[in-house]
């Protein structure tokens, strides 16, 4: 972020909210760029993780990696490209609920993003929503997601 755009981002909270998302959808894309052949789920929770790295967390246990595909589960249900759009969502709510409060119109893209998501795991059928987004998945990760036997 340039000098006038941190600027903006410090008076101007809808402008921040805006940039928190773009900047999500930059590394996504990034870690498209870097690793094509790699599914979408594991692009979204390398974002994920570079958000919490940001913040000082350490991302290299078990635990943390773990972390990162249950927390961006629903995010990778969403089609290419808006999925990155959902999960930079998902990342301002989780830190900053005040503009996401103020500024409805994040929410609102929200829910329409993962309203399908939400239906087909009410049906049943977010597993197979998840296979259509992420078919290179490797097994023991569906088998660890979806608590498969």
């Amino acid at each position: 972020m340039g000098l006038g755009n941190f600027l903006k981002s410090v008076v101007d909270r809808e402008f921040l909210g805006r940039d928190i998302v773009k900047k999500q959808i930059e590394i996504y894309y990034q870690q498209k760029n870097f690793y094509p052949e790699q599914a979408q789920h594991v692009h979204l929770a390398q974002v994920w993780l570079s958000r919490q790295a940001a913040h000082g967390h350490s991302i290299s246990s078990p635990e943390m990696q773990m972390l990162s595909y249950t927390e961006t589960l629903l995010c990778a249900c969403v089609p290419h490209p808006q999925c990155a759009e959902a999960l930079g969502l998902y990342i301002l709510y989780k830190e900053r609920p005040d503009i996401i409060n103020d500024y409805p119109h994040f929410s609102h893209s929200f829910e329409a993003l993962i309203w399908p998501v939400m239906q087909a795991q009410e049906d049943g059928k977010m597993e197979a929503l998840y296979k259509k987004h992420n078919p290179n998945v490797p097994k023991e990760y569906m088998e660890i997601l979806f608590c498969e036997a």
